[in-house]
């Protein structure tokens, strides 16, 4: 034990650090967001209020937002918080997809690729180096 440390009591300490939080305006990106939100929701209540007031399923209005029509019969696809929609393309390991975020309604291409696809190391490496690319 040295002698130079010493105990100091919780009344000599120094009072804690003030926090103090700087709150600036929004960006023009954020208020781009918040009114397309905005507008996404006023165009939700304004189709309910049109196809009788709730009686339609909730998926309903992104397929008539996106103008999709799935073959008659089809439940909506549900990936994790997604509800996928329209092919966008396909390539050599599988389709891609437009999702939308449930609850934020937020666009986003999915990428979906069947196992089966992946039946060597080679094409296991090309995937992996895909996914380190678009994690970018």
């Amino acid at each position: 034990n040295n002698n130079n440390d010493r105990i100091i009591p919780l009344s000599e300490s120094a009072p804690p650090p003030s926090r103090s939080f700087s709150v600036t305006a929004p960006t023009e990106l954020q208020r781009s967001v918040q009114r397309q939100f905005e507008q996404q929701q006023e165009q939700k209540k304004s189709l309910n209020e049109r196809e009788g007031g709730g009686d339609i399923p909730w998926w309903q209005f992104y397929y008539q937002m996106y103008h999709y029509h799935p073959p008659t019969g089809r439940k909506p696809t549900v990936f994790g918080p997604y509800l996928l929609l329209h092919t966008l393309g396909e390539g050599e390991f599988g389709k891609v997809k437009l999702g939308i975020h449930i609850e934020s309604s937020q666009e986003v291409a999915i990428k979906l690729i069947k196992k089966d696809h992946i039946d060597s190391s080679s094409r296991m490496i090309k995937v992996e180096r895909e996914i380190s690319v678009l994690r970018v």
